[in-house]
């Protein structure tokens, strides 16, 4: 049995610090390759603990190879390794005394260690630990080097561990009372193994899962960014293809205008060339290549579409963020608008940017028939297939916390209007 709960332990340890590290540092390998390199590398001291069941060789043991593991396995610096080492080293000892002494209150023993002598006490002590040093490490990384809240600890994972070992601690206490059979220590003792590690793999699927819908949110940016490239060249195009017409045609207006001997009549006539290329034009008002082609790109959409859209950008061009940043928040906040406006009876934009108190703010107004779905502050999608949208948003929320912006949103009722702002600092 105390083989079995050594290699319990030792690949449940294996597991705990795979998802410890894939929260807070970019794997070099697959999840399979990352976690068969672990097992490899925990084999020594594995081994030790067998040979050597010495407590400060053992967390030694596994302070060296956790920082071996982690640094041949994740792209981070050495001494960064070192560090976040000694940090799930901590969380393991500490864990590990906690439980034991939480347990050895349980069963009113004086012992540190009485759990020994009873297999299903050693067992549960151990998955106890094990569960311990898994929460203690999810807790850390809430507040670690990474601010996407993707990678945190849930409440419902949390209640979940909470549960799991406030209902062993019960089991525990009752077999001292009543005294368990065989066959019942064998089905506890099987019970709390597949507890475990049915939560270690409800971590790693939701760590899989945040993986990837962090990928979707970088794909959907790039994506964009290829919408915003493709449209200008369209944009170039169709005004290119236009002015080529126009030039065709000069040599007609100049004759036109040249037998004219009526000034007004020469000056209207002018003035209806000038509106025709201007109407040509690549809009340029606000001095920022990549807000000028946002803009452009969406009095075009709209245009299409019959949305009226106004755009007032005089007093503040966001210059200071990165033309990609611009991008993402431009085009998910105007993708929002355009689809709820041309629902909407009134169908109309206005996008103001300005400068105010410190900040550069973006504010988008657009009709809106009906209220949106929120929960809390957190606005809800409308699509039916709801698995795959929603990320417009937090793509947003995400590139703001880059400059410390703040995103906000309310709805007025009455005027049927959806109003989002964007408040970012300025340098």
């Amino acid at each position: 049995m105390n083989l079995l709960m050594n290699i319990f332990t030792y690949v449940s340890e294996v597991l705990i610090i795979y998802i410890y590290f894939a929260g807070v540092f970019e794997r070099k390998y697959n999840l399979t390759k990352t976690l068969l390199i672990g097992l490899l590398f925990f084999v020594v001291p594995f081994t030790l603990n067998q040979l050597w069941n010495n407590p400060v060789v053992n967390t030694l043991s596994f302070f060296i190879f956790t920082v071996c593991y982690i640094f041949f396995t994740h792209r981070i610096k050495f001494l960064q390794t070192v560090l976040q080492g000694v940090i799930v080293t901590a969380i393991m000892v500490a864990t590990e005394l906690v439980t034991t002494y939480t347990v050895s209150i349980v069963l009113g023993e004086d012992s540190f260690f009485a759990y020994r002598d009873n297999t299903v006490f050693f067992v549960i002590v151990s998955v106890l630990s094990k569960i311990s040093f898994l929460i203690g490490c999810k807790l850390c990384n809430h507040f670690k080097l990474r601010n996407d809240k993707i990678y945190s600890l849930p409440l419902s994972d949390f209640i979940f561990c909470v549960a799991v070992i406030t209902t062993l601690i019960v089991i525990t206490r009752m077999n001292v009372e009543y005294g368990f059979s065989n066959i019942i220590q064998t089905m506890v003792v099987i019970s709390s193994i597949l507890l475990m590690f049915s939560l270690l793999f409800v971590f790693i699927s939701h760590e899989r899962n945040a993986v990837k819908n962090a990928e979707l949110i970088k794909l959907r940016s790039e994506q964009q960014k290829q919408e915003i490239d493709s449209k200008y060249l369209q944009i170039i195009e169709h005004n290119n293809k236009n002015l080529s017409i126009l030039a065709h045609d000069i040599k007609n207006h100049m004759l036109q205008i040249k037998s004219m001997e009526n000034a007004e009549e020469i000056h209207s006539y002018v003035d209806s060339i000038v509106d025709e290329v201007q109407g040509y034009g690549y809009v340029g008002i606000s001095k920022n290549k990549t807000l000028d082609l946002l803009i452009s790109k969406y009095l075009n959409l709209c245009d299409g579409r019959g949305i009226k859209i106004i755009f007032d950008v005089k007093t503040s061009n966001l210059s200071g963020i990165a033309p990609a940043d611009i991008s993402t928040i431009i085009n998910n906040l105007l993708d929002n608008a355009v689809e709820s406006a041309e629902k909407s009876e009134k169908k109309e934009i206005s996008v103001s940017i300005f400068k105010k108190q410190g900040h550069e703010i973006i504010n988008i107004i657009n009709s809106c028939d009906n209220k949106p779905k929120a929960k809390g502050d957190k606005l809800l999608t409308t699509k039916k297939e709801d698995s795959i949208h929603g990320y417009g948003t937090q793509s947003v929320i995400k590139t703001l916390k880059k400059y410390e912006g703040v995103y906000s949103w309310e709805y007025d009722e009455k005027e049927k209007i959806f109003e989002t702002n964007v408040l970012l600092p300025m340098e």
